[in-house]
């Protein structure tokens, strides 16, 4: 693992962190938006399929940027794992 998958996996865990800390929630099956987890009241839900959609959304498009950054790439420098501004092909 590289220093910008590093940064990748870190973002990745934070976002997903932050949506089990503000899960999407419902009263009387409409939904109401996001809610702070320790805040639910009885009265209100949490949408367990739209926590899930985003879920998956997060893990898809995270380890799809993941292997995208991942050494040998064209487009980073395996040594000093640097972008290129230029696409330079061996």
């Amino acid at each position: 693992m590289n220093k910008a998958q590093r940064r990748i996996a870190i973002v990745i865990c934070i976002v997903i962190v932050a949506m089990f800390l503000f899960p999407p929630v419902s009263y009387e099956g409409a939904y109401r938006g996001y809610e702070f987890i320790a805040k639910i009241t009885p009265d209100l839900s949490i949408n367990v399929a739209l926590l899930f959609v985003q879920l998956l959304g997060v893990l898809l498009i995270g380890a799809l940027v993941f292997f995208i950054a991942r050494t040998g790439s064209p487009l980073i420098d395996s040594e000093t794992n640097e972008d290129h501004k230029h696409f330079k092909p061996k």
